[in-house]
């Protein structure tokens, strides 16, 4: 791997680093390896075939048929798109007939994350000039999950579909019920990692961003964006808007989408009237009753001692009017663990054209580090994006503005001299 630096890096944090390449990678790096994706084959001829970082397979009618479960798990992810071989947006639902008839086998195999979108982005990228990248980008969520992912584009099946129609494909992954949903606007309800960088003006504006939204779905799947013009309200999102969900998502926890993100227009959260550290505290009121003497010490759970003068009769119940605080310290438990994505990372077709890393604490910094343990760059507050937790950016550049070379590649998530997480990647240069 090239030398970024003639320096080196030094301390122990580098032998930390070296230790650990050498546990995991052994005494040399492995060849980089590819994702598996395997498209069913009427839904296909479109971007997703030529993904970059992936290994593509296109099963016929009759592979698909006769694949086992095992067979199906041995993929990344799944994927349906929204071409009809090779033509745009198809209407019916019967090119799916052949994966209802043997949900059977490859429904169980899909254990990882799952997206599905009412709509046809992969044939808007030519038409309407939808960036690429951010069909990548629901891809990799659903290949970088554990266990195998699924993508699925509804196209414009159901566009005229009434309300409450099933949806054969996904009922194996409980009851799923669209009505057709025609807009033009969309607006992003969720700061999920498949949409990271994706803003409301992006969504919109496809001639016809959606076709079809959800009047039911599954309850271990949230929805991420809702159409805003179809004429259907069946939904409030946590900032108050209103309309119908068209793109869901299973396998990350939901995060409401904030106020003033670029493309997005909502009616401000409250302002809280405090703000939360890690280690909050908690004063709540304990009312003890007890049998006073003329001292009493009194021991509640959080054990404070209270002495109050009082005036016993032989054997008085006395409740004081000054009731005792104590003070409760928790011990806070992080609601997340830091992700990265994409991985691999090619900054030509990232969304943003930068890494991203998720949960990473307000007040920390990321280092990024080679494999022989030589520091590339340190990225603090001032380049993480919106969040509670923060998701730190990366352009894949190191401090001189060089991008760095394909490889392996580790980020240290550190406050102060303190190590909170680390990880690795893999970093792609060039086309």
């Amino acid at each position: 791997m090239k030398r970024l630096f003639g320096c080196g890096f030094r301390g122990s944090l580098k032998t930390i680093f070296l230790s650990s390449a050498a546990l995991i990678f052994s005494a040399t790096s492995p060849a980089f390896s590819l994702k598996n994706m395997l498209i069913y084959g009427p839904t296909s001829g479109c971007h997703s075939d030529t993904a970059p970082g992936y290994n593509v397979t296109v099963w016929s009618i009759a592979q698909w048929a006769a694949a086992t479960t095992s067979q199906f798990a041995a993929f990344d992810t799944i994927v349906f798109e929204d071409c009809n071989t090779g033509s745009p947006c198809f209407g019916s639902a019967s090119v799916w007939d052949t994966a209802v008839a043997n949900e059977a086998a490859w429904v169980p195999a899909v254990t990882g994350n799952i997206f599905i979108i009412g709509s046809d982005p992969d044939f808007h990228i030519n038409t309407s000039g939808v960036p690429v990248s951010m069909l990548y980008q629901f891809l990799d969520f659903t290949a970088n999950g554990s266990g195998t992912g699924l993508y699925v584009a509804l196209s414009c099946v159901f566009g005229s579909a009434a309300a409450n129609t099933p949806v054969p494909l996904l009922s194996g992954f409980g009851t799923f019920t669209v009505q057709g949903a025609t807009s033009n606007a969309a607006h992003k309800i969720s700061n999920h990692p498949s949409l990271n960088g994706v803003t409301d003006a992006i969504l919109s504006n496809w001639n016809e961003s959606v076709h079809e939204g959800f009047d039911s779905f599954d309850p271990s799947f949230q929805p991420l964006a809702i159409a805003t013009s179809a004429g259907v309200i069946n939904y409030t999102a946590p900032d108050g808007t209103q309309g119908i969900p068209y793109i869901l998502a299973r396998g990350v926890t939901f995060i409401p989408t904030p106020c003033g993100l670029p493309g997005n227009t909502c009616t401000p959260f409250p302002t809280p009237t405090s703000t939360p550290t890690d280690t909050p505290t908690e004063t709540p009121t304990v009312t003890p009753t007890f049998t006073a003497t003329l001292t009493p010490t009194i021991s509640p759970t959080n054990t404070p001692t209270n002495s109050p003068t009082n005036t016993s009769t032989l054997s008085p119940t006395v409740t004081p009017t000054n009731s005792p605080t104590p003070t409760i310290t928790m011990t806070f438990t992080p609601s997340c663990v830091p992700n990265v994505w994409p991985d691999p990372f090619n900054a030509l077709y990232a969304v943003g054209n930068v890494l991203k890393i998720g949960c990473v604490p307000s007040g920390a910094a990321v280092n990024f580090y080679t494999l022989s343990g030589e520091k590339v760059r340190t990225v603090s507050n001032s380049a993480f994006i919106y969040g509670s937790p923060f998701t730190a950016i990366w352009d894949g550049k190191n401090e001189n503005g060089i991008p760095v070379s394909s490889g392996i590649y580790f980020y240290v998530i550190q406050n102060g001299d303190k190590v909170l997480q680390r990880g690795k990647f893999v970093v792609m240069s060039g086309k």
